[in-house]
């Protein structure tokens, strides 16, 4: 740091400029920047503001301490650190893709060069192997909505369990009694292919004579 210091441009005398290791090329009047190997690792060090990379018309990256690292595509930012983990502006490829490509503004495209693509979810409950957790799966020209544990899925809207499939034995049941309908008066189900069917207005008189049953037919 106590080095003279050189003023206005200098011509090129055709040779390197070395230095030795953690020998810095230092910037600015304070010190601002400063460049060096230690033998082992690089490091470009600002003391301030934030680092910016551009071929002189477009930024490239920018990294801010104690903030976000920004990737930039044509001087538009794609890609950014947050306080909360990531964020990617515009859609994001994953796997055997250059482009991501789908029907929408905005989304997630997961191409595989392979059998399948998914989305693997898991968490400190189901373990993280490929055979807990829940899968999003494309593969075979199939697509699955897949539990691979022995637990229950379950479906709901407005926060509230609506449907589940059990995980012990695949029943499709309502996530409460009596509640819940399967179609309705202006769009019914066609057609209903069952074996035994099992009826009952247990709780709930009829209207003939004010009496309840239950029937197998």
């Amino acid at each position: 740091d106590s080095s003279p210091q050189l003023g206005g441009d200098l011509a090129s005398n055709g040779n390197n400029i070395k230095f030795a290791d953690s020998d810095k090329a230092v910037f600015g009047d304070g010190g601002d920047l400063k460049i060096y190997h230690n033998g082992t690792d690089n490091y470009i060090m600002p003391a301030n503001g934030k680092l910016i990379i551009n071929n002189g018309s477009e930024t490239l990256a920018q990294f801010s301490s104690d903030g976000s690292v920004e990737l930039y595509y044509d001087n538009t930012k794609r890609f950014e650190t947050t306080n909360a983990g990531t964020a990617t502006t515009g859609s994001l490829g994953v796997g055997a893709i250059t482009t991501p490509t789908h029907a929408y503004n905005q989304g997630v495209h997961i191409h595989a060069a392979g059998a399948g693509a998914v989305v693997h979810l898991t968490d400190s409950t189901s373990g993280s192997a490929a055979s807990d957790g829940f899968d999003i799966l494309s593969t075979g020209g199939q697509a699955y909505l897949w539990q691979r544990e022995n637990s229950n899925m379950i479906f709901g809207t407005n926060a509230t369990s609506r449907w589940s499939i059990y995980g012990s034995n695949g029943h499709f049941v309502p996530s409460a009694n009596n509640s819940y309908d399967i179609g309705d008066s202006s769009n019914r189900v066609r057609n209903i292919y069952t074996n035994d069917l099992h009826l009952s207005n247990e709780g709930h008189s009829n209207d003939v004579d004010g009496t309840w049953g239950n029937w197998t037919i």
